[in-house]
């Protein structure tokens, strides 16, 4: 298990979630490496993360790689009306990431989590976006994360 994210961070592994789906894993592990590599005066001043900020949000993304079939499984039990097929790219990638932050890393704050993968799914996929992404992770946290943080008490 990994510690709780900052910001920086939850966005950057939001973006490679993202593009996960337009690669191939082969791909993908080359675009993990040049994505963290990035250069700080390529990113703004808040997405600028440092060596061992990177490394960790590399770590989580090897965590989630093979976990994606189980995230997306939970995610599917908590859509009312919907199937995991119809959602949109953003929607998914940020479904995961909160999905990932509540039932795999320790030390978090939900209520952070949760706003964060909010305005994560308003900035890259609008206001709407950000509503039925509240709507999912209400359902996970009162169905799967409290449930988990229950038991292990």
């Amino acid at each position: 298990m990994n510690a709780a994210l900052n910001e920086a961070q939850r966005e950057r592994l939001f973006l490679l979630l993202f593009q996960k789906e337009f690669y191939t894993k082969r791909e993908m592990a080359h675009q993990v490496a040049q994505d963290l590599l990035m250069v700080d005066t390529e990113a703004s001043d808040s997405a600028a993360l440092s060596s061992a900020e990177a490394a960790a949000v590399a770590d989580c993304f090897q965590e989630i790689w093979p976990e994606m079939s189980r995230l997306d499984a939970v995610i599917e039990r908590n859509l009312t009306r919907w199937r995991i097929g119809r959602l949109g790219k953003v929607e998914l990638a940020v479904l995961r990431l909160v999905t990932y932050e509540l039932l795999r890393c320790e030390g978090i704050r939900p209520g952070t989590v949760i706003n964060g993968a909010v305005n994560l799914a308003k900035k890259y996929a609008g206001q709407q976006a950000g509503t039925f992404v509240n709507g999912v992770i209400r359902n996970i946290y009162e169905a799967e994360y409290r449930t988990e943080s229950n038991n292990g008490e």
